[in-house]
């Protein structure tokens, strides 16, 4: 893990290839905690969350490899609910977005995939001000809205190159009462009210 400036150089590392507490294969998410520790998603065999704190030491690692409630199968995206309580995991490769707790690691299914639904292979995510989450999803090529409790509220996109269609994306994020997706098929980004 690298961590820069805002001129784009390296003011240090943390970490190395490996299998142990504090090494890594594939890093994919990170996001900071209430808690001022670092939280850093991964897979490709570890397919965990490992924890560090300002000093970037290991703390902790949340979840394993696996397809039960709090493991993982690609950890793609994280990020805590506005009230600091919950990491949201877009678990990538069991179909899933799942709610585990930062410090016990007790774990939730909030939302369930599958092969023909709206959510396949969820990817990006962003939790908004209310507790509700944007997933964008490689499989449906869509950008699909739940509620904090997991319940659909809205799907735009579907697969193509046209105005208002996805493919593949890959990142959502929001800024200044925008939403921008990383629309990578189509090698564009796309900024939506």
């Amino acid at each position: 893990v690298l961590i820069y400036d805002n001129q784009g150089q390296v003011l240090h590392e943390f970490g190395r290839y490996g299998t142990e507490a504090g090494e890594f294969i594939y890093p994919t998410d990170i996001t900071f905690g209430p808690d001022d520790l670092i939280y850093i998603s991964e897979y490709g065999g570890n397919d965990r969350i490992q924890v560090f704190n300002q000093d970037l030491e290991w703390v902790r690692t949340l979840g394993s490899p696996g397809v039960e409630v709090g493991q993982f199968q690609r950890p793609q995206s994280i990020m805590f609910t506005p009230d600091g309580e919950q990491l949201i995991v877009a678990d990538a490769r069991n179909r899933r977005v799942q709610s585990i707790h930062p410090v016990t690691g007790e774990a939730r299914v909030l939302v369930q995939g599958d092969v023909v639904g709206p959510l396949q292979v969820p990817f990006g995510l962003w939790v908004q001000a209310d507790g509700s989450m944007l997933v964008t999803d490689l499989g449906s090529h869509r950008l699909l809205k739940y509620s904090a409790a997991g319940e659909l509220q809205s799907s735009a996109g579907g697969w193509g190159w046209g105005e208002g269609q996805l493919r593949d994306p890959w990142v959502v994020m929001q800024q200044a009462g925008q939403t921008f997706i990383l629309d990578s098929g189509n090698s564009r980004i796309l900024s939506v009210p």
